[in-house]
């Protein structure tokens, strides 16, 4: 696999693009392989516009503040969700008692 390391020709690959979207990188996945029926660029490529190396870099950018972004909006900032559901059981649960103590 590729690595964060430059190509021979001097730029950002393809490879390394689809290396940091399957190793994780970009957060957007858990770190695993992704065989697709054609690999990233293959449209591009097969066009007669391949993507250049700035533009593939700028993907690779983008990519990994993506997963910044949503690493970081995994979790909720406070517990307010977690407590007004469990008042709205307990509320549910003392009203069902009521209820069968009434009857």
């Amino acid at each position: 696999m590729a690595h964060d390391v430059p190509s021979g020709r001097g730029g950002d690959t393809v490879l390394q693009l689809k290396d940091d979207i399957d190793s994780g990188r970009t957060g957007s996945k858990t770190a695993t392989a992704d065989p697709g029926m054609a690999s990233l660029g293959t449209c591009e490529e097969a066009g007669g516009n391949p993507a250049t190396p700035a533009e593939i870099a700028l993907a690779r950018k983008e990519e990994k503040k993506i997963g910044r972004i949503a690493t970081a909006n995994d979790k909720p900032a406070t517990n307010i969700p977690l407590m007004a559901m469990i008042g709205v059981v307990v509320v549910v649960a003392i009203v069902a008692i009521a209820f069968y103590l009434t009857r």
